[in-house]
């Protein structure tokens, strides 16, 4: 029966709900539909893009506040992670011996102002003759 109504099927003029203008309505886009269980559409294909278009946007608006928000409340859990430290200038941490190796990494170096890039170690190679 579905294969008799696609036959039958001949292309058509409609208006657009939003715009007003006509627009064809061709047989293929009508065999598609049909397949699909789908009436006719109400959009031409201008307006049609355009409330794609739209909707895309509005899905990307809500999906970037989303981030926002996550950003937000992640930066406020780091903050108060952090402010349970007690930071310490590495000039005020005094070994008991020489014996004691401190290995610092991962930014807690740099964020105590330690100079210890590659570089910095290079330099420091060179200015003692080693």
């Amino acid at each position: 029966m579905q294969d008799d109504v696609s036959k039958q099927v001949n292309a058509i003029e409609l208006i657009c709900k939003q715009c007003g203008k006509k627009f064809v309505y061709r047989t293929y886009q009508q065999k598609e539909r049909i397949n699909r269980k789908k009436g006719y559409p109400c959009l031409c294909y201008t307006c049609l893009r355009k409330h794609r278009k739209m909707v895309k946007q509005k899905q990307q608006n809500i999906e970037n506040k989303k981030r926002e928000i996550d950003k937000a409340e992640e930066t406020e859990k780091f903050v108060e992670y952090l402010n349970r430290w007690k930071v310490v200038n590495y000039r005020d941490v005094v070994p008991a011996n020489n014996k004691v190796l401190y290995i610092i990494g991962n930014g807690f170096d740099l964020m105590h102002g330690v100079n210890s890039s590659y570089r910095d170690f290079g330099s420091t190679l060179g200015k003692n003759g080693r």
